[in-house]
């Protein structure tokens, strides 16, 4: 029974690591291909708080809200927060669920959002 569970966890880690490294991919590419200064500079910023909040440096509270401002102090046409809030939603959602697993969960997840390993030009 135990190992019935080791293995289910296992294998539920590892299917939730590659949904999450898909969802990420798309909303990077969907961001990046309209890739101007500022664009890159907010999800610099989102990408840095996933990877905070899987290493256990911030909360799962404070990845949400980080997320939610990373538009602020940046001036975005109302276009630009359309085209870009797919990729915010599912960066929230990702941070969010990072957040709610124990830390132990969570350093399965390190290098998730590091921008050198996603496929991104």
């Amino acid at each position: 029974s135990n190992l019935y569970k080791h293995a289910f966890r296992t294998y539920s880690i590892n299917l939730m690591n590659m949904r999450y490294f898909i969802l990420l991919s798309i909303a990077l590419i969907a961001v990046y291909a309209a890739s101007d200064a500022d664009k890159s500079a907010i999800w610099n910023k989102m990408l840095k708080t996933c990877e905070d909040v899987s290493t256990g440096k911030i909360t799962r509270e404070q990845a949400v809200k980080q997320v939610e401002e990373a538009t602020d102090g940046f001036n975005l046409t109302a276009d630009d927060k359309k085209q870009m809030t797919t990729g915010t939603n599912l960066i929230k959602g990702i941070v969010d669920a990072l957040g709610q697993m124990p830390q132990e969960a969570r350093s399965a997840f390190k290098g998730l959002c590091d921008k050198s390993k996603l496929p991104v030009s």
